[in-house]
């Protein structure tokens, strides 16, 4: 058994060298590839800084948005339908700054995660975000306050535009101006492969992903908040 025991630790060396390797590359490369705009290096370098190895970034057709899903999946090389997902800005319109708890330096909205007034809420297009499964699960991060301090609804336009810096269609989960806490639809979790698409900061900008690494690297919250679209 020793030996066995040794040959793996070795091998998991050699694993983490191999990854730690292909971050250095990646992070090299950065500065050689031609960057578009400053949302797709704020997006890129996220990855980098997250050691998100499994990220893929893709620029599609200005007119993306007026295709049929069918047609998305293609360009992206999605695996289904079901893997092309999206990002929504939710907000507790109910939300009240004497129950947050955020750390000092952290902004008072968003810094506590268990009592944000805003999350951002990953679903598959192939589905439909259920505002009182978000209420339901959002009751569970905090059992001190009572449920007439909750109330979720899609946040306004501009609220979604000043947290992510980014236009309708556009918003990314990660690397925006404000850190607002995540949550994953638990469905995502039983696609295989498992390798997703969605918004990378503006609209002709996708970013692609392992969900399994995206949880390890960011820890979003899981919860069931959908339902068939």
């Amino acid at each position: 058994f020793t030996l066995m025991e040794n040959q793996i630790e070795d091998l998991e060396k050699k694993q983490r060298d191999l990854l730690e390797s292909v971050r250095q590359m990646r992070a090299e490369l950065a500065g050689l590839l031609p960057v578009q705009s400053a949302l797709e290096k704020r997006t890129y370098d996220t990855c980098i800084e997250h050691n998100l190895s499994s990220f893929k970034m893709l620029r599609v057709a200005p007119d993306y948005y007026t295709w049929s899903l069918e047609q998305r999946r293609k360009t992206l090389g999605g695996y289904s339908q079901h893997h092309l997902c999206k990002s929504i800005i939710v907000e507790n319109t109910k939300w009240d700054a004497q129950f947050a708890k955020a750390a000092p330096g952290l902004d008072p909205e968003c810094g506590d995660p268990t009592f944000s007034r805003f999350y951002i809420v990953i679903i598959q297009y192939t589905t439909r975000l259920m505002s009182h499964k978000v209420f339901k699960f959002m009751r569970t991060l905090r059992s001190d306050i009572t449920k007439k301090w909750y109330h979720p609804n899609q946040a306004k336009a501009e609220d979604a535009a000043r947290l992510s810096g980014s236009s309708y269609n556009g918003v990314c989960p990660i690397g925006n101006p404000i850190k607002v806490p995540i949550i994953v639809s638990q469905r995502i979790l039983d696609l295989k492969p498992d390798f997703i698409w969605l918004g990378g900061g503006e609209v002709d900008l996708k970013l692609g992903f392992s969900m399994q690494e995206f949880i390890e690297k960011f820890n979003p919250y899981i919860a069931d908040v959908t339902m068939d679209g």
